[in-house]
C-alpha cells in the first residue's frame, strides 16, 4: 500500500474519532448546571456549572436545569417547557430587594390591575415541571399591590410542582390590601388567560391574600398531599387557603389548609354575621366547574372550613365536600350559597355549626344540596342550619341529610325560614 493511501486511511480515523468523542458532548448539552461556585468546564456538575443563575440557563436548549444548593435573587421567567430541579435541596428562589413587573406577554397585559410582580412567572404552551425548591416571595413592609405572586401559571401552560415551599407572597408583614397570592393559576385580570397545575406534596405559607388560586374559565387544578397555612387570626385581612372559581376546575385531596381566621373589625363576624361580613375560608368554591371537590383532606381551625357558590342552578350535585376532617372551624365546617353541593363522610367537631346553608336577597337561586353519613359533634349553636334574611324575593333553597351521627351540640337542626329552606333529617342518630 502506497504512503499516500496510508495518509488517506489516517484521515479518515481521526475524523471518525472526533466525531464519535462529540457525541457526549452533544447530550449533555439537554441539561444545565447551575451553582454558585465558578463557572467552568465540563459543565457538568455543582463543582463545575455552566451558569450562576437559573436566568441564564434559561437562556440556553437545555430542557432540564438543575439547581445546586444555594439563594437565588432573581426573578425568574419561563417561557419554553423545561424541567428544573433541586435533587439536593437547599434551593432557594428569593424575591430582590425591589422587586419589577413581569414582561413575559401572558401576564402584562392586565385590565383593572397594576402588572404582575412575580417571583416564578410561567408563560409558555406545555409543561413546566419544578421539583424540590423553595419561592421565598416576600415584598418590602407596606407595600399595597394587586398581583403579587410566587409562582404565576399562564398562556396555557401546566405547572406540575412537587415537593415545593413557596413562602410569602404579598407584603412582610401582610396588611390589608387584597393582593398576594402563593401559587396563582390563570388569572380573570387579563382575558382569557388560561393555566394548569398539577401539584404534589407543595407547602404554602406567609401568603397575603390566598394560598393557592385557579382563578379563569379553562384552568384546572390538582392539589394532593399538600399544605396550605394561613396567618391565623389576624387583624388586617380574610385569607383563603385555597380557591377555585370563574370557571376554573379544582380537585384537592389528601391535603391540609389550616389557620384561614379573620379579625379585622366590623369586616369579619361569626357565623350569625355571615350575610353582610366576610370570613377566611380553608376551600372556597367560587363560580367553580361541575366536578369540583374537596376530599379526603383536614381543613382544621379556618372561620369556614369549605365553602361553595355556584353561578349554574342544576338539580343534581355540582361540588363535593367528602370525607374530610374539620376541626375547630371556628364558625362553620361548611357553608352552601346558591347551587347544589353533596356533603357526605365528613367529621365536623368543635366549631358553631357543622352545615349552614344561607339564603339572601341578591342570590340567582337558592342552595341546595345533600349530606349523607356525616359526623357532626360538638357544635356551639346548631350541627345543621338554615340561615335566612327572611327577604321575599330570596329563592327556594333545601337540603336533606342522612345517616349520619349527630350528637353533642348545643342545637341540632334549625331554619329560621322553613317554607322557602327546608331542612330533613331522616335516617340518622340524633
Amino acid at each position: 500500500m502506497t504512503l499516500k493511501r496510508w495518509k488517506a486511511i489516517l484521515a479518515a480515523t481521526a475524523i471518525t474519532t472526533v466525531g464519535a468523542v462529540a457525541l457526549p458532548a452533544m447530550a449533555q448539552a439537554t441539561t444545565a448546571w447551575v451553582a454558585q461556585t465558578t463557572v467552568k468546564l465540563p459543565h457538568n456538575s455543582c463543582a463545575n456549572p455552566g451558569y450562576n443563575t437559573i436566568k441564564e440557563a434559561l437562556s440556553s436548549t437545555a430542557t432540564t436545569i438543575i439547581v445546586c444548593a444555594g439563594k437565588y435573587t432573581e426573578q425568574v421567567q419561563i417561557e419554553r417547557p423545561v424541567s428544573i430541579k433541586a435533587p439536593g435541596g437547599g434551593v432557594t428562589i428569593q424575591l430582590p430587594a425591589t422587586p419589577v413587573n413581569s414582561t413575559t406577554p401572558c401576564d402584562t397585559e392586565l385590565t383593572g390591575s397594576q402588572p404582575n410582580q412575580d417571583a416564578v412567572s410561567i408563560c409558555t404552551t406545555g409543561t413546566v415541571s419544578i421539583t424540590g425548591i423553595k419561592v421565598e416571595a416576600l415584598w418590602p413592609s407596606g407595600t399595597c399591590y394587586d398581583s403579587m405572586y410566587g409562582i404565576f401559571v399562564g398562556d396555557g401552560a401546566t405547572l406540575k410542582a412537587t415537593d415545593d415551599e413557596v413562602v410569602g407572597a404579598g407584603a412582610s408583614p401582610i396588611n390589608g390590601c387584597q393582593g398576594g397570592v402563593g401559587i396563582e393559576v390563570g388569572t380573570t385580570r387579563s382575558p382569557g388567560e388560561v393555566g394548569h397545575a398539577t401539584l404534589v406534596g407543595d407547602t404554602v405559607s406567609q401568603y397575603m391574600k390566598n394560598g393557592i388560586t385557579d382563578e379563569s374559565a379553562g384552568s384546572s387544578l390538582s392539589v394532593t398531599s399538600t399544605t396550605v397555612t394561613g396567618a391565623g387570626p389576624t387583624p388586617e385581612i380574610a385569607q383563603n387557603g385555597i380557591q377555585v372559581s370563574f370557571g376554573g376546575s379544582g380537585k384537592i385531596s389528601k391535603s391540609t389548609v389550616t389557620g384561614n381566621e379573620c379579625n379585622v373589625a366590623g369586616a369579619c363576624g361569626n357565623s350569625t354575621e355571615d350575610l353582610v361580613k366576610s370570613q377566611a375560608t380553608g376551600v372556597l368554591f367560587l363560580d367553580a366547574t361541575k366536578g369540583s371537590s374537596v376530599q379526603d383532606s383536614k381543613l382544621n381551625e379556618n372561620d369556614i372550613g369549605a365553602y361553595a357558590y355556584a353561578e349554574k342552578e342544576v338539580n343534581k350535585p355540582w361540588t363535593t365536600i367528602s370525607g374530610n376532617t374539620m376541626n375547630k372551624d371556628r364558625y362553620e365546617s361548611v357553608v352552601l350559597d346558591q347551587g347544589y353541593a353533596v356533603v357526605n363522610k365528613n367529621e365536623m367537631t368543635e366549631g358553631e355549626v357543622g352545615i349552614q346553608l344561607i339564603q339572601y336577597n341578591g342570590q340567582e337561586f337558592g342552595p341546595r344540596g345533600t349530606g349523607s353519613e356525616d359526623n357532626i359533634e360538638k357544635m356551639s349553636r346548631f350541627a345543621v342550619e338554615g340561615y335566612s334574611d327572611l327577604n321575599p324575593a330570596d329563592h327556594f333553597g333545601s337540603f336533606t341529610i342522612t345517616k349520619s351521627h349527630i350528637s353533642n351540640n348545643t342545637g341540632i337542626v334549625s331554619t329560621n325560614n322553613p317554607s322557602k329552606l327546608p331542612i330533613t333529617t331522616t335516617g340518622s342518630d340524633t
